[in-house]
């Protein structure tokens, strides 16, 4: 579902709830897209208020959370390079009120950590969407989810930067 290293409880709920087999989630139809960040939905302050608070949501209070995270991480990449799958990881893009916000130590912590990562399992590949100007206004539901349009897009750019 989602993997962030400094921020377990944004992810926890939702793990729990993956893993219980949940029946009447209705937040993504049977193709695994997203049902509740419509365009049509889009709040007017989700480019200021709500980009400044979500920020503020994200940003780690300590790092303790990284040790072991980045140990199940490795677990993954172990368990591809065994099987002979390609892991990519992904940083979804997000609209300029939020990534110019961002905590420059953690964002750097991220990607030291991902650059780390990749010289010591050269076939892990990122793709980075964080700031990709391709996406516009409409292709925000919020200031760090796509709507309908922008996930669309991403699937997309993913597809294209994955072909063979």
């Amino acid at each position: 579902y989602a993997l962030e290293l400094f921020y377990p409880s944004s992810y926890f709920g939702k793990l729990q709830a993956a893993m219980r087999g949940e029946a009447g989630r209705t937040d993504c139809d049977s193709l695994g897209w997203g049902t509740n960040h419509l365009l049509s939905q889009k709040q007017t302050t989700w480019e200021t208020t709500d980009a400044i608070e979500t920020v503020f949501r994200h940003t780690a209070k300590d790092w303790d959370a990284v040790a072991g995270n980045l140990s199940h991480l490795q677990k993954m990449i172990d368990f591809c390079e065994e099987k002979d799958i390609e892991l990519i990881l992904i940083t979804t893009p997000t609209w300029h009120t939020y990534y110019e916000r961002l905590d420059t130590a953690q964002l750097k912590k991220s990607y030291t950590i991902i650059h780390t990562l990749q010289s010591s399992h050269p076939h892990l590949r990122h793709l980075d969407f964080l700031k990709d100007k391709r996406f516009e206004a409409d292709d925000f539901y919020d200031a760090d989810h796509l709507s309908e349009l922008g996930a669309a897009k991403l699937t997309k750019y993913i597809i294209q930067s994955i072909r063979f």
